[in-house]
């Protein structure tokens, strides 16, 4: 059977700010600025830090304080199941990962969990210039500027979803 869907999405989501908070830390302003990561990255530990890619918390380093996140994540995920053509019900979002880039810090792949089926990436208000997302499947190639484009990243969430 043919699967009906894209093998990727990616849009502008208007979201409330998560409350996010992490441990050692502290919590997260938004939009996140080049220079709160710079100084967060004299402060953090020391096994979040990456030299060339940045730092990365683990989910149990992690609080989202918004307690209206999750009705946001649960709708934003209908969207997403939509687009990639996946029965809503067989769907389930969790946190794996918080990642904050410094200027310069490359992407990474991350690894996958068990019954991982694809990721969604969500990225909240920052202020950055730089690249965009491109993901291939195939011969298909899809690029997304995740709103380095128009300066939309400063102020909106951006998401992107791709199967793994």
């Amino acid at each position: 059977k043919d699967h009906v869907g894209d093998f990727c999405v990616s849009g502008r989501y208007t979201t409330p700010s998560p409350g996010l908070s992490i441990q050692g830390l502290g919590i997260v302003p938004l939009p996140i600025l080049p220079n709160i990561i710079h100084q967060n990255k004299q402060s953090a530990p020391e096994n979040s830090i990456s030299q060339v890619c940045g730092m990365e918390f683990d989910s149990s380093m992690v609080s989202v304080l918004n307690p209206v996140w999750d009705d946001t994540l649960k709708t934003l995920m209908l969207r997403v199941s939509d687009s990639l053509g996946l029965k809503r019900s067989n769907v389930e979002c969790s946190l794996h990962k918080v990642i904050l880039d410094d200027v310069g810090d490359c992407r990474r792949v991350l690894e996958h969990e068990a019954n991982h089926i694809g990721t969604l990436e969500i990225q909240l208000p920052s202020v950055f210039k730089g690249g965009s997302h491109i993901v291939r499947h195939d011969e298909m190639e899809s690029v997304f500027a995740m709103g380095a484009d128009d300066s939309s990243c400063k102020y909106d969430t951006w998401f992107l979803a791709r199967f793994a």
